[in-house]
């Protein structure tokens, strides 16, 4: 039975999303939400929202999905517990796995739905997740219907978006609107840069057009997917209702869209039309679109034919409630605390000439590499013991194969460790030590331990972070004290986007309004990472984050080894520890 969950961004979409036959809803408080301009819930509205959804046989799932600092939790907490006693939810969307460690040691009864924004693209990550206690992986926007099957078939409840506004970043993990305009979207604080203008031959390349897989029912019906997901929590609630409506009679009769009702969902709201991209596994520049003024003359005309609402039928029991189950460290996997402080040279998309590496080797405490560039460094046996192999932030279950093969190639040259910035890829870097990266978004002390128990040798910080929020603890900190912090990364090639030939090299520029040059390097396969305009400087900050308990300080090159004396200049200059001639920024260092 595939289930519908609708959006609510305020009491009055509530009422249209049940009105309109949503079998859950999903809704969030003032607070620790990812849509916190929504109208969202006071507390009394919550109470309401909650009696309103048990009346009508209506599951409610509170949405908790930012990032949380030290100083939040007790307020979490708090929150949690009033949920508890008020409002009777019957799950929460999790993005911070710290959160979601602390919640199900407090509340053990609870449903866990890991977020989106947990970037999960693979059935990797189930085990693990099912032993911290989650219930349901609500998985990745990018996937298409191959990469879908495999994870139905992975042994957890499987959520996937059918409708809604798509982040051209990967999951949303993106932290372009923080680190430009300090409005984090891990936060609920997004400002939607992408959606802006930019020079090129295209004028607006991040902007993809809305979700739409009406087309695609049966499909999703068949492969097993537990809940169907409508994105709209900053909607009207006559979009909602439209939207969810329409779903509601394509699940119940197993079939497609008509021609009318593709109509209908165009005209509530669509971005010059909808995609379905990367569910078909068609990528490209006719994913990109704007919302035109013809798009909301029609959006305009649109009213709620329909308010009454009529009780859904039970549905099923609750899900089985797991238990928490925390790792235990593994003393035997992880690097000597000898090993762990100093500087890390990291090349992030691409690998420099060995020469670069055999004349750093000395002064680096760690090398970072791209795994997918090791077939290219001949003799880098020689200089094994201190490399770290990255893997690409994004691994579907249809890579593994080919990441398996390149890690072996690693092994073979006698390299020990890998960095990752997933837990999905955990089970394929076995023999490895591992690190942990910027990605996995490590913003609290319950994640650091939650690290250091999965024996992780050390972890990056999230750049949204100061180290001195982050409680002391035994494992080794990581924070990045110079380099362009990587924004985005896409499933799309952004460079034929622009209207450019990649000719498989990929590289370009992103031109903003303010004449802001954001460079773009390929990743893995054919993906992109989008770069900070400025790099980051904190080298003359050793100090101060030493103090805050970081012992390795990360120095994040793109490009810059392509200078040979410019890059040993710079190299002399952060680890020198002198003011930087050049324009930077700290990011959120304080």
């Amino acid at each position: 039975m595939a289930l519908l969950l609708a959006p609510a961004g305020s009491p009055e979409a509530l009422r249209a999303a049940i009105a309109a036959g949503a079998d859950e809803v999903y809704l969030g408080g003032g607070s620790f939400n990812a849509r916190i301009n929504a109208k969202n819930f006071g507390r009394d509205e919550l109470i309401t929202a909650g009696e309103l959804c048990r009346t009508n046989n209506v599951r409610l799932i509170i949405t908790l999905n930012t990032l949380v600092s030290d100083r939040d939790f007790s307020a979490v907490t708090e929150y949690v517990s009033f949920l508890e006693q008020n409002v009777l939810p019957y799950a929460y969307i999790v993005q911070d796995i710290g959160l979601a460690c602390s919640l199900k040691r407090e509340f053990k009864d609870i449903l866990l739905h890991a977020s989106t924004q947990m970037q999960q693209h693979s059935s990797g990550a189930v085990s693990l997740l099912k032993q911290l206690g989650f219930s349901r992986i609500v998985f990745a926007r990018e996937m298409s219907e191959k990469d879908l099957l495999f994870v139905c078939k992975s042994g957890i409840e499987c959520e996937v978006f059918i409708h809604g506004a798509l982040c051209v970043c990967m999951s949303g993990g993106c932290l372009m609107s923080s680190m430009i305009g300090r409005r984090s979207g891990n936060k609920g604080e997004c400002a939607q840069p992408c959606r802006l203008k930019y020079y090129g031959k295209r004028d607006y390349p991040l902007s993809l057009k809305d979700l739409c897989l009406a087309e695609h029912i049966p499909s999703l019906i068949k492969m097993g997917v537990t809940s169907l997901k409508i994105e709209g929590r900053m909607k009207s609630p006559e979009y909602v209702y439209t939207v969810t409506s329409i779903y509601r009679k394509l699940i119940d009769e197993r079939r497609t869209a008509t021609e009318n009702e593709m109509t209908a969902l165009r005209n509530v709201f669509s971005r010059t039309g909808f995609t379905d991209g990367y569910f078909a596994g068609k990528t490209g520049p006719s994913m990109f679109g704007i919302r035109s003024e013809s798009d909301k003359s029609l959006s305009k005309t649109i009213r709620l034919d329909k308010s009454e609402i009529n009780p859904r039928p039970p549905l099923p029991a609750k899900s089985p409630c797991l238990p928490f189950s925390p790792p235990v460290k593994d003393i035997s996997k992880v690097i000597p605390a000898a090993h762990q402080k100093g500087y890390v040279l990291r090349f992030d998309c691409k690998s420099p000439g060995i020469n670069v590496i055999k004349k750093h080797y000395e002064t680096a405490a760690r090398i970072d590499l791209p795994v997918w560039e090791i077939e290219r460094l001949k003799g880098i046996e020689r200089y094994s013991d201190k490399i770290s192999v990255i893997l690409p932030r994004t691994i579907y279950d249809s890579d593994v194969g080919e990441i398996r093969t390149l890690l072996g190639l690693a092994k073979a040259a006698g390299i020990t460790q890998v960095t990752l910035s997933n837990i999905a890829h955990l089970e394929i870097c076995g023999g490895f030590y591992v690190h942990g990266d910027y990605s996995l978004n490590i913003t609290n002390s319950s994640a650091v331990e939650l690290y250091e128990n999965l024996s992780f040798s050390s972890v990056m910080l999230s750049p949204e972070i100061s180290p001195k929020y982050i409680s002391m603890s035994t494992l080794a900190k990581e924070y990045i004290v110079y380099g362009r912090i990587p924004l985005m990364q896409t499933e799309n090639c952004i460079i034929k986007t622009l209207g450019v030939s990649c000719r498989d090299k990929c590289e370009g520029i992103l031109t903003d309004r303010t004449k802001a040059n954001f460079p773009i390097k390929r990743e893995y396969k054919h993906r992109n990472i989008i770069y900070n305009s400025v790099p980051t400087y904190l080298s003359d900050k050793i100090k101060e984050l030493r103090k805050s308990g970081v012992g390795l300080y990360t120095l994040l090159f793109t490009d810059e080894y392509e200078n040979e004396r410019e890059f040993d200049k710079l190299i002399r200059l952060c680890m020198e520890k002198a003011p930087a001639p050049f324009s930077f920024t700290r990011g959120y260092f304080r």
